[in-house]
């Protein structure tokens, strides 16, 4: 299956996620901006390892992501 050309990386979703961290530990951020700020992080690092598994990326028991081709011995 090939990639759609529109799709956004796992690695932008995470770069994007780390940026709304930054973001809402800004101590000029609002406890609800913050609040929003990191729900948006949680989301954003969902989506990308949901686009990792769209990828074929899976997860090995210790958590790190490896190729769906791998195997592990």
């Amino acid at each position: 299956m090939q990639k759609p050309s529109n799709s956004i990386s796992s690695a932008d979703l995470r770069r994007w996620a780390m940026e709304c961290y930054d973001q809402a530990i800004n101590p000029r951020a609002s406890g609800e901006e913050r609040e929003r700020l990191l729900k948006m992080r949680q989301s954003l690092l969902t989506l990308a390892e949901e686009q990792d598994w769209l990828n074929g990326k899976t997860k090995n028991p210790s958590g790190e992501r490896v190729s769906g081709n791998s195997i592990a011995v």
